[in-house]
């Protein structure tokens, strides 16, 4: 497992690959997967509210695949390596979010297959994988006729308004690493745990600059106004700035504006200051004046 950055607390995607075989036999085939976890090192951070949500129901998605779920829900896609009635194929996988959970949907015979992975407190991920097809129910496959034997996932790396679907933790351990791992459980009753150890980079990246525009400049003292603030890095918007205008807390959107509306009592400079992770911090005036 890689993922796209090695910077703490930043939003990141991953790649995940993973061949499965028997026991002491590489060329042997794996039992049936009953469960696996994803294991989150302490700090790690899934936020669901950043991408669209998939509502769809089990058999919606069934019958209409990832078209049913809304496309700012997607999370990534990869493929799945198995045996299905004996027979060696590899079958497309898409991912989706919900609330708390991803949705991944298997492109099988018939039917679409779907696993829902739930997100815990503790920012583990845990899918029982189906082990049949058709497999539309999460409650499980009456009779085994799927072997998984690998999967290759790549997550996307989903940003909005300065928020990440999945950021890493806020600090760099002194191994240089960040310990995550994955749980398995098989269909013979054995369960493993495998490490997985992702590099981290120590070292902070320099801030980048930013830049803080107010219009209008100038309003007149004791008279509502609207004011626009815009926040940019090197000529580009920067949503998910903090700007703080006196007792108010602004956030720019996905443009790189907020708006507020406010009263001025008092004639002068005003200052407006904004900050945001990963920039430096920045200000700008504008200058009340008496009508």
């Amino acid at each position: 497992m890689t993922g796209t950055t090695t910077q703490p607390g930043t939003p990141t995607g991953t790649t995940f690959t993973a061949t499965y075989h028997a026991a002491g036999d590489p060329n042997g085939d794996p039992p049936y997967m009953r469960r696996m976890k994803w294991i989150a090192h302490p700090g790690s951070r899934y936020d669901t509210s950043v991408p669209g949500r998939c509502t769809a129901s089990d058999a919606e998605i069934a019958l209409r695949g990832p078209d049913a779920c809304a496309a700012d829900s997607r999370l990534g896609a990869g493929s799945a390596t198995g045996k299905f009635g004996g027979r060696v194929s590899s079958p497309r996988m898409d991912l989706f979010n919900n609330t708390d959970e991803e949705i991944l949907i298997i492109s099988t015979p018939g039917v679409y297959s779907v696993s829902r992975g739930k997100i815990g407190a503790d920012q583990s991920l845990t899918f029982e994988p189906p082990t049949c097809y058709p497999n539309v129910s999460v409650a499980g496959c009456p009779v085994d006729n799927a072997l998984q034997l690998g999967s290759h996932m790549v997550l996307d790396t989903i940003v909005r308004d300065g928020r990440g679907y999945l950021t890493t933790p806020p600090t760099c351990p002194e191994s240089g690493y960040w310990e995550n791992g994955m749980e398995y459980w098989w269909a013979d009753g054995s369960h493993e745990t495998l490490p997985i150890k992702m590099p981290c980079s120590q070292t902070a990246a320099a801030p980048k600059p930013l830049k803080l525009a107010v219009n209008p400049s100038r309003v007149k003292v004791e008279r509502r106004s609207s004011l626009v603030v815009t926040a940019t890095s090197a000529g580009t918007a920067v949503p998910g700035v903090r700007v703080r205008v006196g007792r108010r807390l602004l956030r720019t959107g996905s443009d790189g504006t907020a708006t507020v509306t406010m009263r001025v009592n008092r004639p002068g400079l005003h200052t407006l200051r904004a900050s945001a992770g990963g920039y430096q911090r920045a200000t700008t005036k504008f200058r009340a004046v008496r009508r």
